[in-house]
């Protein structure tokens, strides 16, 4: 049932590979007048080499891959972040990693490849963002509302498989939910990363992971937004 799959302090029910227990689930919620979003992963802390990862291009698979050693760095050295926090460092990680393992290794990995998937996924979670702003000021039924969300199915269809399976899904308020929780401080974390003194990625995240340490979600905001201890 839907209980078993409950995930504390996240906002999912997870049903790993049990795809029949999560259409039930789903039913179930449907029926009880939620909105729902049935969400396929490729990726969990144990990076199992499914078909369906390998065959996504390589800087999508090093993507995939960094974004789940985040997770997994977490775990071993015992940190207490935001775990919206800690997605938004999994998708910093991936994705700016991705470009600079492509950097250092040769085919079939590619740095521009790589730098294309960065930038297209930037603009996916801009637009997603923005629906989330929109949909938090009651902006739903704007003319702006809907140009956005063309520009979104147009960026997301044209932006591999990797792409499409992460955001090809009906825009409802669980849609926008599960987004928040990866995107809605990636670029504020990527803004300090930018203008931090840190000589690498991994300095950078290990600073970030000291000082999110212990906080909940406002208050790593306002050191995000701060500078506090020059993050």
């Amino acid at each position: 049932g839907i209980e078993r799959g409950l995930a504390p302090g996240k906002p999912y029910i997870a049903f790993g590979p049990d795809y029949s227990a999560a259409l039930e689930a789903e039913e179930a919620l449907v029926q009880a007048g939620y909105e729902t979003l049935l969400y396929k992963t490729v990726g969990t802390r144990a990076t199992y080499l499914t078909e369906t990862l390998l065959n996504y291009s390589p800087q999508s698979i090093a993507y995939v891959v960094l974004h789940e050693a985040v997770h997994v760095h977490r775990s071993r050295r015992g940190y207490a972040i935001p775990y919206a926090m800690e997605e938004a460092l999994g998708e910093l990680v991936g994705l700016h990693g991705a470009v600079l393992f492509a950097e250092e290794v040769s085919a079939p990995y590619s740095a521009s490849a790589a730098t294309e998937h960065r930038r297209t996924m930037e603009s996916v979670m801009r637009h997603v963002n923005d629906l989330i702003s929109m949909s938090a000021t009651g902006r739903r039924a704007s003319f702006g509302w809907n140009k956005v969300c063309k520009e979104l199915s147009a960026r997301t269809s044209e932006g591999g498989t990797l792409i499409r399976d992460r955001f090809d899904y009906p825009i409802t308020n669980a849609y926008l939910l599960r987004c928040s929780t990866y995107h809605e401080h990636y670029f504020a974390l990527q803004d300090r990363l930018e203008t931090t003194a840190d000589d690498s990625l991994a300095s950078f995240i290990s600073r970030v992971f000291v000082q999110l340490d212990g906080t909940d979600l406002r208050s790593a905001v306002n050191i995000l937004g701060s500078g506090k201890s020059n993050l």
